[in-house]
Protein backbone atom coordinates (compact mmCIF):
# COMPACT_ATOMS: atom_id res chain seq x y z
CA UNK A 1 0.00 0.00 0.00
CA UNK A 2 2.58 1.98 0.63
CA UNK A 3 4.57 1.78 -2.30
CA UNK A 4 1.07 2.37 -4.35
CA UNK A 5 0.94 5.53 -2.25
CA UNK A 6 4.44 6.97 -3.28
CA UNK A 7 4.01 5.61 -6.69
CA UNK A 8 0.27 7.72 -7.44
CA UNK A 9 1.73 10.94 -6.17
CA UNK A 10 4.57 10.54 -8.66
CA UNK A 11 2.29 10.04 -11.11
CA UNK A 12 0.16 12.73 -10.03
CA UNK A 13 3.19 15.00 -9.88
CA UNK A 14 4.41 14.49 -12.73
CA UNK A 15 1.52 14.98 -14.64
CA UNK A 16 0.74 18.38 -13.18
CA UNK A 17 4.53 19.56 -14.18
CA UNK A 18 3.67 18.40 -17.85
CA UNK A 19 1.05 20.74 -17.53
CA UNK A 20 3.31 23.42 -17.17
CA UNK A 21 4.39 23.74 -20.92
CA UNK A 22 -0.22 23.53 -21.42
CA UNK A 23 -1.63 27.52 -21.69
CA UNK A 24 -5.02 25.98 -19.71
CA UNK A 25 -2.93 24.11 -16.58
CA UNK A 26 -3.44 24.27 -13.36
CA UNK A 27 -1.48 26.13 -10.99
CA UNK A 28 -1.91 24.43 -8.12
CA UNK A 29 -3.46 21.60 -6.18
CA UNK A 30 -5.79 21.52 -3.68
CA UNK A 31 -3.89 19.13 -0.91
CA UNK A 32 -6.34 19.16 2.12
CA UNK A 33 -9.42 20.90 2.78
CA UNK A 34 -11.61 21.36 5.61
CA UNK A 35 -14.94 23.29 6.81
CA UNK A 36 -16.14 25.45 3.82
CA UNK A 37 -14.22 27.10 1.29
CA UNK A 38 -15.64 28.42 -1.58
CA UNK A 39 -13.83 28.23 -4.70
CA UNK A 40 -14.98 31.34 -7.33
CA UNK A 41 -13.90 30.71 -10.70
CA UNK A 42 -15.75 33.20 -13.37
CA UNK A 43 -19.58 32.48 -12.75
CA UNK A 44 -18.98 29.21 -11.24
CA UNK A 45 -18.94 28.67 -7.31
CA UNK A 46 -18.33 25.33 -5.29
CA UNK A 47 -16.49 23.92 -2.53
CA UNK A 48 -13.21 22.54 -3.33
CA UNK A 49 -11.84 19.41 -1.27
CA UNK A 50 -8.75 17.67 -1.66
CA UNK A 51 -7.22 16.96 -5.17
CA UNK A 52 -8.84 20.21 -6.35
CA UNK A 53 -6.91 21.67 -9.37
CA UNK A 54 -6.78 25.67 -9.08
CA UNK A 55 -5.93 27.90 -11.94
CA UNK A 56 -5.04 31.36 -12.42
CA UNK A 57 -7.58 34.11 -10.94
CA UNK A 58 -9.18 31.62 -9.07
CA UNK A 59 -10.85 33.22 -5.63
CA UNK A 60 -10.78 30.95 -2.52
CA UNK A 61 -13.51 31.97 0.46
CA UNK A 62 -12.63 30.20 3.08
CA UNK A 63 -15.53 30.37 6.12
CA UNK A 64 -15.34 29.33 9.97
CA UNK A 65 -13.22 26.66 11.36
CA UNK A 66 -12.09 26.15 7.77
CA UNK A 67 -8.38 25.51 6.29
CA UNK A 68 -6.77 24.63 2.92
CA UNK A 69 -3.54 23.36 2.29
CA UNK A 70 -2.50 23.71 -1.08
CA UNK A 71 1.03 23.39 -3.01
CA UNK A 72 1.32 25.21 -6.50
CA UNK A 73 2.80 22.14 -9.37
CA UNK A 74 6.06 23.35 -9.69
CA UNK A 75 6.91 22.46 -6.23
CA UNK A 76 8.07 26.23 -5.49
CA UNK A 77 5.88 26.92 -2.61
CA UNK A 78 2.96 25.99 -0.21
CA UNK A 79 0.37 27.92 1.11
CA UNK A 80 -2.00 26.98 4.42
CA UNK A 81 -5.21 29.20 3.71
CA UNK A 82 -6.97 29.63 7.39
CA UNK A 83 -10.59 30.81 8.64
CA UNK A 84 -12.44 33.65 7.39
CA UNK A 85 -10.25 35.12 4.37
CA UNK A 86 -10.50 35.76 0.83
CA UNK A 87 -7.04 34.96 -1.24
CA UNK A 88 -6.97 34.97 -5.36
CA UNK A 89 -4.11 33.02 -7.42
CA UNK A 90 -2.24 34.65 -10.13
CA UNK A 91 0.18 32.68 -11.53
CA UNK A 92 2.61 32.87 -14.88
CA UNK A 93 4.13 30.30 -16.34
CA UNK A 94 7.94 30.30 -16.66
CA UNK A 95 9.89 26.60 -17.89
CA UNK A 96 9.11 24.22 -15.50
CA UNK A 97 8.21 26.88 -12.70
CA UNK A 98 5.69 29.72 -12.18
CA UNK A 99 5.85 33.13 -11.00
CA UNK A 100 3.12 33.73 -8.21
CA UNK A 101 1.47 36.74 -6.85
CA UNK A 102 -1.43 35.84 -4.29
CA UNK A 103 -3.78 38.75 -3.34
CA UNK A 104 -4.97 38.51 0.00
CA UNK A 105 -8.16 40.63 0.77
CA UNK A 106 -8.66 39.83 4.36
CA UNK A 107 -7.76 37.04 6.55
CA UNK A 108 -4.77 34.36 7.42
CA UNK A 109 -2.33 32.70 4.93
CA UNK A 110 1.36 30.91 6.07
CA UNK A 111 3.89 30.39 2.84
CA UNK A 112 6.56 28.11 2.30
CA UNK A 113 8.80 28.99 -0.67
CA UNK A 114 11.98 27.69 -1.94
CA UNK A 115 14.28 30.26 -3.32
CA UNK A 116 14.92 28.36 -6.64
CA UNK A 117 11.57 27.73 -7.97
CA UNK A 118 9.73 31.02 -9.46
CA UNK A 119 8.52 34.40 -7.36
CA UNK A 120 6.60 34.78 -5.41
CA UNK A 121 4.51 37.74 -3.61
CA UNK A 122 1.79 38.43 -1.48
CA UNK A 123 -0.42 41.50 -2.59
CA UNK A 124 -2.82 43.30 -0.13
CA UNK A 125 -4.76 46.32 -0.12
CA UNK A 126 -1.72 48.49 1.50
CA UNK A 127 1.24 46.24 1.28
CA UNK A 128 3.38 43.61 -1.33
CA UNK A 129 4.92 41.09 0.36
CA UNK A 130 8.50 39.60 -1.95
CA UNK A 131 10.40 36.78 -0.94
CA UNK A 132 12.77 34.36 -1.88
CA UNK A 133 12.82 31.18 -0.30
CA UNK A 134 11.77 31.76 3.18
CA UNK A 135 8.64 30.63 5.70
CA UNK A 136 6.32 33.85 6.64
CA UNK A 137 2.92 34.66 8.06
CA UNK A 138 0.40 36.96 6.70
CA UNK A 139 -2.51 38.13 8.40
CA UNK A 140 -4.68 41.53 7.13
CA UNK A 141 -7.44 43.09 8.63
CA UNK A 142 -10.97 44.40 7.73
CA UNK A 143 -9.04 48.42 7.29
CA UNK A 144 -6.16 46.64 5.21
CA UNK A 145 -3.79 46.51 7.94
CA UNK A 146 -1.12 43.71 6.74
CA UNK A 147 1.30 41.98 9.57
CA UNK A 148 3.62 39.49 8.34
CA UNK A 149 5.73 37.77 10.45
CA UNK A 150 9.08 36.01 9.58
CA UNK A 151 9.40 32.69 10.33
CA UNK A 152 12.83 32.06 8.62
CA UNK A 153 14.93 33.82 5.59
CA UNK A 154 13.42 37.16 4.67
CA UNK A 155 10.23 39.31 3.22
CA UNK A 156 10.50 42.60 1.82
CA UNK A 157 7.27 44.34 2.96
CA UNK A 158 6.54 47.50 0.40
CA UNK A 159 3.78 50.20 0.30
CA UNK A 160 3.37 53.14 -1.66
CA UNK A 161 5.39 55.49 0.75
CA UNK A 162 8.22 53.15 1.13
CA UNK A 163 9.96 49.21 2.07
CA UNK A 164 11.24 47.44 4.88
CA UNK A 165 13.28 44.37 5.15
CA UNK A 166 11.78 42.07 7.83
CA UNK A 167 14.26 39.22 9.07
CA UNK A 168 13.80 35.78 11.03
CA UNK A 169 11.95 36.78 14.55
CA UNK A 170 10.97 39.99 12.99
CA UNK A 171 7.68 41.48 12.18
CA UNK A 172 6.32 44.13 9.61
CA UNK A 173 2.94 46.07 9.72
CA UNK A 174 2.07 47.73 6.47
CA UNK A 175 -0.91 50.81 7.04
CA UNK A 176 -2.32 52.78 4.19
CA UNK A 177 -0.15 55.53 3.31
CA UNK A 178 2.35 54.98 5.79
CA UNK A 179 6.17 53.68 5.78
CA UNK A 180 6.09 49.78 7.24
CA UNK A 181 7.30 49.51 11.00
CA UNK A 182 9.52 46.25 11.85
CA UNK A 183 8.92 44.69 15.67
CA UNK A 184 10.38 42.23 17.51
CA UNK A 185 7.84 39.06 17.24
CA UNK A 186 5.93 38.39 20.18
CA UNK A 187 4.88 35.18 21.59
CA UNK A 188 1.12 35.99 20.61
CA UNK A 189 1.63 37.07 17.48
CA UNK A 190 -0.01 34.28 15.42
CA UNK A 191 -3.01 32.77 17.08
CA UNK A 192 -1.93 29.44 18.80
CA UNK A 193 -4.65 27.56 16.84
CA UNK A 194 -3.07 28.64 13.62
CA UNK A 195 0.39 28.37 14.98
CA UNK A 196 -0.01 24.57 15.82
CA UNK A 197 -1.23 24.08 11.86
CA UNK A 198 2.09 26.26 10.77
CA UNK A 199 3.71 24.41 12.91
CA UNK A 200 2.64 20.73 10.65
CA UNK A 201 3.94 22.54 7.35
CA UNK A 202 6.70 19.60 7.27
CA UNK A 203 4.40 17.26 6.50
CA UNK A 204 2.60 17.36 3.58
CA UNK A 205 -1.10 15.15 3.14
CA UNK A 206 -2.33 14.43 -0.47
CA UNK A 207 -6.40 12.84 0.14
CA UNK A 208 -8.18 11.60 -2.64
CA UNK A 209 -10.97 9.65 -2.65
CA UNK A 210 -11.72 6.69 -4.82
CA UNK A 211 -14.68 4.12 -5.73
CA UNK A 212 -13.98 0.58 -4.72
CA UNK A 213 -15.05 -2.63 -6.39
CA UNK A 214 -18.77 -2.58 -4.56
CA UNK A 215 -19.00 1.72 -5.48
CA UNK A 216 -18.33 2.64 -1.84
CA UNK A 217 -15.75 5.84 -1.65
CA UNK A 218 -12.63 5.27 0.43
CA UNK A 219 -10.47 7.96 0.82
CA UNK A 220 -7.12 7.54 -0.03
CA UNK A 221 -4.28 9.71 2.14
CA UNK A 222 -0.59 10.25 0.99
CA UNK A 223 1.78 11.72 3.08
CA UNK A 224 5.10 13.18 1.73
CA UNK A 225 7.58 16.18 2.50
Amino acid sequence: MKKFSILLFVFLLLSFLSCLAKENSPSALVLTAKGEIILKRGDNNQRIESGTPLYSGDELISKEQSIAAIRFVDSGAIIKLFSNSILTINTEKKVRKLDKKIYLEIGDVWSKVKREKGAYQIETPTSVATVKGTDFFTNVKEDGTTTVVTLSGIVELRTDIGAKTITKGKTGIAKKNKVPTITDTKPKQIKPEIKKEIEKGNLNILEIELEDENGELKKLRIYYK
